[in-house]
């Protein structure tokens, strides 16, 4: 990984509702960075792909600095359900819920 690239690794456990975050980025910016990307994909269109159905789901967020790019990697097999259990997290966490 770069010097300047910033990461989130999430995982959702869809049977508990549960969420664990493994990152680099700064704890009281995660979830604005989370909002930052999911604002990056409005207007990317529908994805019609079948989303893959886990118990388990993996999210694996880039930001390289440089160049201020996102990437991104998740098992899902949708970006409609990587990208509803990211802002539902967001929502929980803006909500102040606790896991």
């Amino acid at each position: 990984m770069k010097e300047n690239s910033l990461f989130i690794n999430l995982e959702y456990n869809l049977d508990k509702d549960t969420h664990k975050i493994r990152t680099n980025v700064r704890k009281d910016l995660v979830y604005d960075t989370i909002s930052t990307f999911l604002s990056t994909q409005i207007g990317q269109g529908a994805d019609e792909k079948k989303a893959n159905e886990r118990k388990i789901y993996h999210i694996k967020i880039g930001l390289d600095l440089s160049l201020d790019t996102f990437t991104v990697s998740d098992n899902t097999g949708n970006k409609g359900l990587r990208d509803g259990i990211l802002l539902e997290i967001v929502k929980r966490k803006e909500s102040g819920r606790k896991y």
